[in-house]
């Protein structure tokens, strides 16, 4: 027998995990992250928890040459990706939830976010 617990995940968390996968858990293969829909005066904007309370959209650049592949970061994408992480990797979810997580956690949410599993690292 199984069980299916659901968790609200506030957008603070969110912007917690982005900024630091931007800042230190994912530079080795994302090259650049540039808002496309949304709107923030916070700098930096990715790390602005009302950027993740309402509709947007990111493009997610690979790092090795001009011709990576882009990758689209929505709500959407953000709901697929923390059940990804929950699913597959337990453990880091439970440490992003708890607050225990670092930057090894974060890079796993962003991968979960625009690959759907760790592909990096």
């Amino acid at each position: 027998m199984s069980y299916t617990v659901t968790r609200e995940i506030e957008p603070q968390m969110i912007a917690d995990q982005i900024i630091t996968a931007i800042e230190g858990g994912c530079n080795y293969w994302l090259g650049s992250f540039k808002l496309v829909t949304g709107h923030t005066t916070d700098v930096p904007w990715y790390g602005s928890p009302e950027l993740y309370q309402g509709e947007f959209g990111i493009s997610a650049i690979g790092s090795e040459d001009p011709d990576d592949e882009i990758w689209h970061l929505d709500n959407a994408a953000l709901a697929g990706g923390l059940q990804a992480m929950a699913d597959k990797y337990p453990e880091h979810y439970s440490n992003m939830i708890t607050g225990s997580g670092d930057a090894e956690t974060a890079d796993v949410f962003l991968q979960c976010c625009l690959l759907g599993e760790i592909v990096y690292g």
